[in-house]
């Protein structure tokens, strides 16, 4: 089955929609970046326009969807910023457990009820 239809975008659609990638291209990407990192280093935060050129490259290759370089920049910028959150919740949180069947943390009400309040407060904070 064609990947693009797993993912519900054609490739003629794909470098004009947000690309939303599915479990499997998304290891695809995190490969690929892997791979080219162990080959070549990563100066700085991201790939130099070329490289990402490489990646978007390859990966159409393995996939068979035709994203813009931007779009597989913005996931792995995306998922940075979600691995950051976790590594917060994983190493720094009190108050949270770890559940191995589900994959995902335990917490209580109380731990949730403080959090949702510095939420709040950081988004009054920043509106103003």
């Amino acid at each position: 089955m064609d990947t693009n239809l797993k993912e519900g975008v054609s490739n003629s659609e794909s470098s004009q929609k947000n690309a939303k990638l599915i479990p499997y291209t998304t290891k695809v990407l995190l490969d690929l970046c892997m791979d080219e990192i162990r080959k070549s280093g990563k100066p700085g935060i991201s790939f130099k326009s070329k490289k990402w050129e490489e990646i978007r490259d390859e990966f159409e290759k393995r996939t068979t969807n035709n994203y813009l370089q931007k779009q597989l920049r913005n996931r792995m910028d995306s998922l940075r910023i979600d691995w950051l959150a976790w590594k917060q919740l994983r190493g720094k949180e009190t108050g949270l457990g770890w559940n191995n069947q589900t994959g995902t943390f335990d917490a209580d009400s109380a731990w949730w009820d403080a959090k949702i309040r510095v939420s709040i407060v950081n988004i009054i904070y920043i509106c103003q």
